[in-house]
């Protein structure tokens, strides 16, 4: 008679592989995540998704105030990122462009978006 094989996996050997499962899993989504939404770059043309308030400074100091109104963006209107800064709070970073209209006078600062959406205000041209 042939010996008996076992085709069971061991605890530590399923263990071990559903813990690598589970790593490589998280990696593959979270760069899938990051290529896909980044911060807009300077130099880039956005357009606001809606009515967009502009301030003449970005936020800064603990609480985060930001500067006075500047004006609004009109998303029927074009715009070129001259300027990018962030913003870290508790909560994570927020994501603030210098938003310059390629023909007119409209000029400030805007927030684009924060960690879970860098352009969360803006489309990208």
């Amino acid at each position: 008679m042939a010996p008996k094989t076992s085709t069971t996996v061991s605890p530590h050997r399923r263990l071990a592989l559903a813990w690598f499962g589970s790593v490589l899993l998280f990696t593959v989504s979270a760069t899938a995540a990051c290529a896909q939404s980044a911060p807009p770059s300077v130099g880039e043309e956005v357009t606001p998704r809606s009515v967009l308030q502009l301030y003449d400074a970005p936020p800064s100091g603990v609480l985060g105030q930001t500067g006075n109104p500047a004006g609004k963006a009109d998303p029927a209107k074009k715009y070129r990122v001259t300027k990018l800064t962030t913003f870290r709070n508790a909560v994570g970073r927020q994501f603030w462009v210098f938003l310059q209209q390629d023909a007119g006078p409209v000029a400030g600062w805007a927030l684009a978006g924060d960690d879970a959406d860098p352009v969360r205000n803006l489309k990208r041209q």
